[in-house]
């Protein structure tokens, strides 16, 4: 009986070996897209803040240094209950700016910061944390990828300052495997390449259908199990970045930790058996959502 055991728990482990076996090898067939000349579309940074104004005039200054078009872009900046100047040093900084006073929350302030743009003519959005960094070829690179039919995009998302400490330097290469490494194989194989909650872009059409209705302390991971339930393959750019500061150590990396794996216990509570009846219904994407809400952590 106990061999009998051993060898079920082997099997059971085997599985998600192998499966982060062939995410590793599958970047070596991926193909490099071409360049060309594409109409420029419209695309709105976003970025939602809290209190952050340490960061927030640095990071709307850089989101401005980006290769395209000035007229063909903007940046809002969704100033949440704050209770410092974030708000008056964004719009210094060159910012739109949406205050908000009650309903606290990231994902709160996603869907009235999407409802609002949707007003206007942007073609796109795309979601960048207020603490970080943009490739300056980001849009360029995402326009590409909309004119080839993305719908959702999500890309590289790095450390910008991995010499601060050993814990930095850790995350820079945790990140760069499960942030980096693994949607790319994934999105060689076909398979959504997941929402990291900085970084990810989605169009017109898709905040239409999918609005941000994600709430939870993960609302990343459950706007993109939402994305998955409509059928919406989320597409991975590795080729450019999105680099934010992360937490030297201590209380504030404790925090952040125990905040990601609490979310992992809630989403896997939460929308597994919803995402198993969607495939049932012959939803194939929701192997993509239950491939990553049951995949234990690397």
């Amino acid at each position: 009986m106990i061999d009998i055991l051993i060898w079920g728990c082997l099997l059971a482990a085997s599985l998600p070996i192998f499966y982060l076996l062939l995410t590793v090898l599958a970047p070596l067939l991926r193909r490099h897209p071409e360049k060309r000349d594409i109409p420029q579309r419209k695309i709105a940074i976003v970025i939602p803040a809290h209190n952050e104004s340490l960061l927030i005039s640095d990071t709307v200054g850089n989101m401005w240094k980006q290769n395209y078009p000035p007229d063909a872009m903007c940046v809002l900046v969704i100033a949440d209950n704050c209770s410092d100047d974030t708000a008056s040093l964004a719009q210094q900084a060159g910012a739109r700016v949406l205050e908000r006073h009650d309903n606290p929350g990231k994902g709160q302030g996603l869907h009235q910061a999407l409802n609002l743009l949707l007003k206007e003519d942007w073609a796109a959005f795309l979601v960048v944390d207020a603490d970080s960094h943009l490739h300056p070829e980001t849009l360029a690179e995402i326009n590409t990828a909309l004119d080839s039919g993305s719908q959702a995009i999500q890309i590289r998302y790095g450390v910008l300052n991995p010499e601060q400490s050993l814990r930095t330097r850790a995350m820079e290469l945790s990140t760069a495997s499960y942030n980096a490494l693994r949607p790319l194989g994934k999105s060689v194989f076909g398979i959504s390449a997941g929402i990291n909650g900085n970084g990810f872009c989605v169009t017109r059409d898709t905040a239409i259908r999918v609005p941000y209705l994600a709430h939870s302390i993960v609302e990343d991971i459950e706007y993109h199990m939402h994305l998955l339930r409509a059928g919406i393959c989320v597409d991975f750019l590795d080729h450019v970045w999105v680099k934010a500061q992360m937490p030297i150590g201590g209380k504030g990396a404790n925090v952040q930790r125990v905040r990601w794996e609490r979310g992992r216990i809630i989403t896997i509570k939460n929308y597994a058996p919803l995402l198993w009846r969607s495939l049932l219904n012959g939803n194939r994407r929701a192997v993509d959502g239950l491939i990553d809400v049951l995949m234990p952590p690397v």
